[in-house]
């Protein structure tokens, strides 16, 4: 059971995340920070893949190191078969 006060400045945050996930959000990389705990949840809790504009790269390594168990695959809209879809 999680307790909320009212006027908490992370209210959405703590109700939609749990403090041991966003513990591990924060050792995967994702840095210490109340914006990047909120954008941690949206990525984390929407259906759809998120557009994630990443210019000091850590959101790229957060979730590099959140999926290193499922053997996650780079993709860049650079390479040569970017769109090529390919079957397992």
């Amino acid at each position: 059971m999680y307790l909320f006060s009212e006027h908490s400045d992370n209210f959405i945050c703590d109700f939609l995340s749990e403090p041991t996930r966003v513990r591990d959000w924060n050792i995967w990389g994702l840095p210490v920070e109340s914006f990047s705990t909120e954008n941690g949840v949206i990525v984390t809790r929407t259906c759809r893949w998120p557009l994630m504009i990443d210019p000091q790269e850590q959101a790229k390594k957060w979730i590099r190191n959140m999926h290193k168990e499922s053997k996650l695959v780079e993709v860049k809209a650079s390479d040569e078969d970017f769109m090529v879809s390919s079957k397992p």
